[in-house]
């Protein structure tokens, strides 16, 4: 289950060619579910924290830079990256997309989030903070506060379909590979990945990167 890659580095998608070599073809998408602050490079946090604070005040400049400075400073695409806590079981898992919903953005921003920098449709909140709900995807957001609008850019496009108790049963035996692989204690204040955010990629790969003091390397989903 381990692969050991650089754990801050842009995993790319790998195909074998005619001649059975691997060929890079593009990069895949991060589960950013270490949600702890300890053990980081304060440079990485400074940027890690100017994108939540700037999606939580609704500065949606700020928030594109950011994100796109991520990716080039860090090989890394933030989009779907939650705040940091130093307790991360308090973590609220509001992803810039939610916040921008939340703070009204424009559909133009919005589209902005999803078509530029990957933002996921189908990634849930953990806490419920101001809404009625917890784990609720940013068109649940959108309906709740009457931006229907919204709804359309919301909707994610599921190119592939699995029903939920399928999907359920798989997650949680996949959630216990890793735990068993980590062990519980490693495990314990990590968000392991929500299969169901694969639905609405193309090619459904995602990588959960871990460090060092979590087992080092990362999994592929």
């Amino acid at each position: 289950m381990k692969n050991l890659v650089p754990p801050n580095s842009v995993v790319p998608t790998v195909t074998p060619n005619n001649n059975s070599d691997i060929v890079i073809d593009s990069r895949i998408p991060i589960w950013h579910g270490d949600l702890s602050r300890f053990d980081r490079d304060a440079d990485y946090l400074h940027m890690r924290d100017r994108l939540s604070n700037a999606a939580y005040y609704g500065q949606m400049r700020d928030v594109v830079d950011t994100l796109a400075m991520g990716e080039v400073e860090y090989g890394e695409r933030w989009a779907n990256a939650p705040k940091l806590r130093y307790d991360p079981l308090r973590a609220s898992g509001w992803t810039p997309l939610h916040q921008a919903v939340y703070m009204g953005s424009s559909i133009h921003e919005i589209k902005r989030l999803i078509e530029e920098f990957g933002a996921s449709r189908l990634a849930r909140t953990i806490l419920a903070g101001d809404l009625p709900y917890p784990s609720m995807t940013a068109l649940e957001i959108a309906q709740h506060l009457g931006a229907t609008h919204l709804e359309s850019v919301l909707a994610p496009v599921i190119y592939h379909a699995v029903p939920n108790n399928v999907l359920s049963r798989v997650q949680e035996r996949f959630h216990g590979l890793v735990r068993e692989d980590l062990g519980r204690r490693a495990a314990k204040g990590l968000r392991l990945p929500e299969l169901e955010v694969l639905g609405e990629l193309r090619v459904p790969l995602m990588w959960f990167p871990l460090r060092q003091s979590q087992g080092e390397g990362g999994v592929r989903t």
